[in-house]
């Protein structure tokens, strides 16, 4: 293994953390957005903060996991060190949960799956508010929210947007605006909610195609809890979210908020990387998933 590759002094952050570590393998990953990540001989996962920021959301990282796990049958990073520069916790070996993956499972076992994370994240969703608050869990950071949000949204929207996109596009944009300046549509009772949940974050055994762990809870807090379908529905389709409905029964009454996100997800994406020029941004640009009907659609059974 060649040290020299490893940026700045993380190998020296964890063998001062992990005097005892033979260290055979190493993994990295510095495509994250505010922090790098180490896998070390498949076992440790290490992750570092790139600046004063990146050092409060790991702390804050840390302590909503500690928090949130005991509500959940699904498994969490289980923090084994955390200091201002570092966190670390035991790999959670699996792979996400893509749609190339899921297209691999039969249908019972894809029902199952959904089913195991439909409860996971009813379980999650159900956490007292003032409990949550209490723990020190704050607003989840997550793109949009909020009657306002989506006003400033649509109106930079336009500016910036709105000019490059073609007529079919121009079209989907105005009618979805008026839904984002509908506060009746836009209402809801704040949860605990992950606040990112995507493929890449849900972790699958692909011979028994059980949920092996959910990972990346920097955004977790109090917000839109249809917000944590979007990412599910953007990857894996509204089919997949019918197989969640059935352990996860508030599902039907968000599914036209869902729509109007993951329709939206894209614009987003584009005006942070219009506000602040940073090219990573683009690298979260994906196509949705074809079976995700129009917005007012309603729950198909």
């Amino acid at each position: 293994m060649n040290f020299i590759q490893l940026p700045k002094n993380y190998l020296a952050l964890v063998q001062n953390a992990f005097p005892k570590l033979e260290i055979r393998e190493v993994e990295i990953n510095i495509e994250g957005m505010v922090n790098d990540v180490l896998i070390i001989n498949h076992e440790q996962v290490f992750r570092f903060a790139r600046n004063v920021t990146g050092q409060e959301e790991l702390k804050y990282e840390a302590g909503a996991i500690d928090f949130i796990s005991p509500y959940l049958n699904l498994n969490l990073p289980k923090i084994s060190h955390s200091s201002d520069d570092m966190i670390s916790y035991p790999f959670i070996p699996g792979l996400p949960l893509t749609v190339n993956l899921a297209l691999q499972f039969t249908e019972n076992q894809l029902d199952d799956l959904a089913q195991e994370l439909g409860r996971g994240l009813n379980n999650l969703h159900n956490i007292k508010i003032n409990k949550a608050k209490e723990s020190g869990l704050r607003n989840s950071p997550t793109f949009v929210q909020g009657v306002d949000s989506w006003k400033t949204f649509f109106y930079e929207a336009k500016e910036f947007l709105l000019p490059q996109m073609g007529k079919n596009q121009s079209k989907e944009f105005i009618e979805l605006e008026g839904f984002g300046n509908d506060p009746d549509f836009l209402e809801f009772r704040p949860s605990v909610i992950h606040g990112d949940i995507c493929s890449d974050y849900i972790l699958v055994d692909p011979v028994t195609t059980k949920i092996t762990g959910i990972i990346d809870w920097g955004t977790a807090g109090l917000g839109d809890p249809a917000s944590d379908y979007v990412g599910i529905a953007f990857e894996l389709g509204e089919k997949f979210l019918h197989r969640m409905a059935k352990s996860d029964p508030k599902i039907p009454t968000m599914i036209e908020k869902i729509r109007f996100w993951v329709r939206t997800m894209n614009w987003q994406i584009l005006l942070k990387y219009y506000r602040t020029n940073d090219p990573a941004w683009m690298n979260c640009i994906h196509s949705y998933n074809r079976d995700i009907l129009p917005v007012g659609s309603g729950w198909i059974e």
